[in-house]
């Protein structure tokens, strides 16, 4: 009740409506939850964590629109936010936006040059987008930080049979 109480007490804090939220998607509340986001987005429209907070609970749910959005206007605030590009990425990738998300991969893999995640999202990524070349050398990169990681073997296992089935001639039908 402490939540409700600041509400009271600060009926224009931004943040607080942010932690209601938190506490009502934890009860399985998300429609009240979604009304407390949606308040602090009013209140503070140019706050990247505000809309950092929208976009997980998005995530969360499997809003994956109304994620993109939201990270993109954290973007639009702090250029470099890992976690926005990260998230962003995903929820590209979880629509099957690939052109989109493979510039955000690449962006992130920048900032966080030692993120295995990051790597074999962007290896898989080129390596569906058929560009061979970006994706061996995300894979490299991969390969280098963790070469036992099990995400880096699959895309290995993955790039060396995609290269393997797309270089077989066809078989004439008899």
């Amino acid at each position: 009740d402490a939540y409700a109480k600041s509400l009271s007490i600060y009926p224009d804090g931004g943040r607080v409506h942010v932690a209601m939220a938190h506490v009502l998607e934890r009860l399985g509340e998300r429609n009240q939850a979604s009304e407390h986001l949606s308040e602090a987005v009013r209140l503070l429209p140019d706050d990247a964590l505000v809309h950092l907070a929208l976009g997980n609970f998005s995530l969360r749910g499997k809003e994956y629109e109304q994620a993109i959005q939201a990270y993109r206007e954290v973007l639009r605030i702090l250029p470099d936010s890992s976690d926005a590009l990260a998230n962003l990425a995903t929820s590209l990738l979880a629509v099957r936006r690939l052109e989109e998300a493979l510039p955000v991969l690449q962006r992130l893999s920048g900032l966080l040059p030692t993120d295995v995640d990051t790597w074999t999202k962007l290896g898989m990524t080129a390596g569906m987008l058929e560009k061979r070349s970006l994706a061996m050398s995300a894979l490299s990169h991969a390969r280098q930080l963790a070469s036992s990681d099990v995400r880096v073997k699959a895309l290995g296992h993955w790039l060396s049979n995609n290269q393997s089935s797309s270089a077989k001639p066809e078989q004439p039908s008899s």
